[in-house]
């Protein structure tokens, strides 16, 4: 997931952390979500306690949608305008990667809206899991 954000991606940093620090004040370069962490709570036993709520639709979600239903890049670039990244269809948006406007949103997607549960649904709507899934798995091994 860390490598599918683009370099200058701020959404990577709040979605991602890239390790921890333990007591010895030793940095262990383990990846994990923190996507739903409040860092204003307190510890509970060993878990971080929140107050966020879980969130069910949001607006970059019906953006993207839009995009999907109407084949309309306006509605991804106005998501990847909030972020300060090159719109879809510029010379600096990375097409070698994405080169239709379906790969660009399925992208999108995968970035915004990372670890909120719509990847599988996604992937199943669009037809592309068997495909990723298979690939993946080669790539695991």
């Amino acid at each position: 997931m860390w490598n599918d954000y683009e370099a200058d991606d701020p959404r990577r940093d709040i979605s991602i952390q890239d390790g921890w620090v333990n007591l010895q004040g030793t940095l262990n370069p383990t990846r994990f979500p923190i996507k739903w962490v409040d860092p204003t709570k307190s510890y509970s036993g060993k878990r971080e306690a929140s107050d966020n709520n879980f969130i069910v639709l949001r607006y970059a979600d019906v953006l993207l949608m839009l995009a999907e239903a109407t084949d309309d890049a306006k509605y991804l670039n106005e998501v990847r305008n909030r972020v300060g990244l090159p719109a879809w269809g510029s010379p600096d948006y990375p097409a070698a990667e994405y080169p239709t406007l379906a790969l660009a949103i399925e992208h999108e997607r995968r970035v915004e809206l990372a670890m909120e549960f719509h990847r599988m649904f996604d992937l199943k709507r669009t037809g592309r899991a068997l495909e990723l899934l298979k690939n993946s798995s080669k790539n695991s091994s």
